[in-house]
């Protein structure tokens, strides 16, 4: 899943390779909750803030990306640029 997410060609291809990414590591991260032990593994705890940290980076990498595709939309709009497109 995690090859499928990197290497997709579109970006709905990404998504669902994402998507599915998402489901193969919930129930890792359950186990920490059935498994209070766990909690105290610094492995585990490295891999809990380090899936944070990327689902953080992923959020703000959707984010800039949606800014940038609606300030395109924008320009293209006006005059100058409704001719270059």
């Amino acid at each position: 899943a995690l090859t499928a997410a990197t290497s997709g060609k579109s970006v709905t291809d990404r998504s669902a390779a994402e998507k599915q990414l998402d489901s193969a590591l919930a129930p890792v991260l359950a186990l920490g909750q059935n498994y209070p032990q766990l909690n105290s593994s610094n492995h585990f705890l490295d891999l809990q803030r380090n899936l944070a940290e990327t689902e953080d980076k992923l959020a703000f990498a959707r984010q800039y990306y949606n800014d940038a595709v609606a300030t395109l939309n924008r320009q293209l709009t006006t005059i100058p640029w409704m001719f270059v497109a």
